[in-house]
């Protein structure tokens, strides 16, 4: 389906693009939140008719985006976790690098963990790792967290029991996977349906709204 944006998206485009999207994510997530029209005559006529108090309103964001932009921009946050050998107990999220790292340094500023991009995907491991934080289509900055390992001697006890049963965990699990037989019903296939769709693109954007509209795709 083609639709007319209203609103700049994180990935796929900007105020006053037409795209061509999946009908899933126009009908069910782009034009029920305000951030597309179908694109046909009547609402192409629509969108001359808006389009300069509209552009307005998006220009307003995408200085706020830019201000917020420079503020982390080639930056380096950190935190210490627990770990052992260099592994983290648990995972470095996008929510964890928002709550615990940048608002640490900058508490007031406007971001949120769908904004973030882990070059590596969840962080496991101690060490230094490349993120960013995409806005628009057009506008993100760049920036390095530091993850410094806390092998607590505190409670040295209940670290290492917490690593022992992963390591049960995971074992159990490669025992049970070798003693199944694989069926038809453990295969998977790769395709996404049009609600998958709606629901990715809905975890990398919960953006600052502008009244009349926006978006994005978690992993494009």
């Amino acid at each position: 389906m083609e639709v007319i944006l209203i609103k700049d998206l994180k990935r796929k485009g900007t105020f006053g693009d037409t795209i061509e999207v999946a009908d899933g994510y126009a009908r069910n997530y782009l034009i029920p939140n305000g951030f597309a029209l179908i694109a046909n005559n009547s609402n192409k006529k629509r969108f001359e008719e808006m389009k300069v108090k509209a552009l307005a309103q998006v220009s307003e964001l995408r200085e706020e985006l830019k201000k917020t932009a420079s503020e982390i921009k080639g930056k380096t946050f950190s935190m210490t976790a627990l770990s052992r050998d260099g592994k983290l107990y648990g995972s470095i999220t996008p929510s964890v690098i928002v709550n615990d790292m940048i608002r640490k340094d900058i508490p007031d500023l406007k971001i949120n963990a769908s904004d973030i991009i882990i070059d590596e995907g969840n962080i496991k491991f101690v060490g230094t790792y490349a993120c960013k934080a995409q806005f628009t289509k057009d506008i993100s900055a760049s920036f390095s967290i530091i993850i410094e390992s806390d092998e607590s001697d505190e409670q040295p006890e209940l670290l290492e029991a917490i690593f022992e049963d992963e390591d049960n965990n995971t074992t159990a699990e490669i025992q049970t996977d070798d003693d199944t037989e694989p069926s038809d019903a453990d295969e998977t296939t790769d395709t996404v349906n049009d609600l998958s769709e709606v629901s990715a693109i809905t975890d990398i954007t919960d953006e600052k709204p502008v009244e009349t509209s926006e978006d994005l795709d978690p992993a494009e």
